[in-house]
């Protein structure tokens, strides 16, 4: 996967540094990379062979080839480790998309957007590793909590809280009925899917 972020050094160089001290920097981040991606793939493929509580960090970490010592500095549990979503945040770019399509075509519209860039691309991953170790359901079921939280921030800055709500319920609502289809994973698309569910909803209410 590549949605977990926490290996991103700056690697910024002042005046007068040369090209050749840019390297190391570019080095040191591939490594980040490399090692985060093994810890997540020894530990996703030891918890779906063993279950969770039978698969322990120093394990994980052998696996990957790294030191027990080295673990937490990419993921604070194993589950978090198998999982790898980085901390669910809506960044500027996304914040302003929702804003240009609320101004467009209104809030629900805005809102399906915003959850549909928000949402990870291999979201179809989580149920299966649920369906495989539903011991990792807790840690996949908050992440989503969190992520429902910065959703309903951002839908907040453009309506008053209850109604803000309403619009964040009403769309979750309409990817719950659409989870089982095979909906699309384009953002624009994907929110258009939502949105199509969202009126039809509405259409039932009256």
């Amino acid at each position: 996967m590549t949605h977990a972020g926490s290996a991103h050094p700056a690697g910024a160089t002042g005046p007068g540094r040369g090209g050749a001290a840019e390297e190391p920097s570019s080095l040191r981040e591939r490594k980040k990379l490399r090692n985060h991606q093994a810890l997540h793939e020894a530990a996703r493929d030891l918890v779906l062979e063993r279950g969770l509580a039978d698969v322990n960090i120093d394990e994980i970490c052998a696996r990957a080839g790294l030191s027990p010592r080295t673990f937490f500095n990419y993921f604070p549990t194993k589950a978090s480790a198998v999982i790898d979503y980085a901390s669910p945040r809506v960044g500027p770019e996304v914040q302003q998309r929702f804003a240009e399509r609320c101004d467009a075509e209104g809030l629900l519209a805005g809102t399906c957007l915003l959850i549909a860039l928000t949402l990870p691309h291999d979201r179809l991953r989580s149920k299966d590793l649920m369906s495989h170790r539903p011991e990792l359901a807790p840690a996949i079921h908050a992440w989503m909590a969190e992520l429902r939280s910065s959703i309903l921030a951002t839908v907040a800055s453009r309506a008053d809280d209850a109604t803000a709500r309403l619009a964040v319920a009403l769309v979750i609502a309409a990817l719950s009925v659409a989870i089982e289809q095979a909906l699309p994973d384009e953002g624009e698309r994907l929110a258009a899917s939502l949105l199509t569910t969202v009126r039809a909803m509405q259409a039932l209410r009256d």
